[in-house]
């Protein structure tokens, strides 16, 4: 029995929305140095310890109005963003992949793209602790899914194993070139 689309779909919300409050921490912590499990939830202000009430993504913020309970110090709208985009990209992915062995690689790429960006739009540097684990870890979850599920065809497999580089090449030196450089225009044959 297939699970119906829309219900994957809100389960990858979800998921989304959890990763999410937790990829909060990481643009938080990971740019200052700070632990990223340790201590848990506090409040960038007065450094009090969040209860679990106060950390339910989204719907916290909303009932605080975007403050801490204790101090009243206010909670960046990132925090929001940050949860919001990706339960909306680990949605999409969802919907685009369904329950395949691709999606946890297309919901790590989703996460580690928020995280990246949320710290890149606030510290204008990306951390190596982010970004160097995130290419072996994109390529062995899209290994694991080749190998479930392998493909169908011999395309498909010198495809995916020259990342479709072989294709791009053939095509470049198959078409002369009339314009350099700029917007390149290939002649077209018949």
């Amino acid at each position: 029995m297939q699970m119906p689309g829309w219900v994957l779909t809100g389960i990858g919300a979800v998921i989304g929305l959890v990763t999410g409050s937790y990829l909060t921490v990481l643009v938080a912590r990971v740019p200052a140095g700070e632990n990223v499990l340790r201590p848990p939830g506090r409040c960038d202000g007065c450094a009090a310890r969040l209860p679990a009430r106060d950390m339910i993504p989204v719907a916290s913020w909303l009932v605080l109005r975007g403050h801490c309970r204790t101090c009243r110090a206010g909670i960046g709208g990132w925090h929001l963003v940050a949860e919001l985009v990706t339960a909306a990209g680990f949605a999409l992915m969802a919907l685009r992949f369904g329950f395949s062995p691709v999606l946890p690689a297309f919901w790590f790429l989703t996460a580690a793209g928020v995280a990246l960006a949320m710290i890149d739009l606030r510290h204008q540097r990306l951390p190596d602790l982010l970004t160097l684990p995130a290419y072996p870890a994109s390529l062995l979850l899209l290994g694991v899914a080749a190998l479930i599920r392998p493909a169908t065809t011999p395309a498909r497999a010198r495809h995916a194993t020259a990342g479709g580089g072989n294709r791009r090449t053939r095509a470049k030196e198959s078409r002369p070139r009339i314009t350099g450089g700029g917007n390149r225009r290939h002649e077209c044959r018949s």
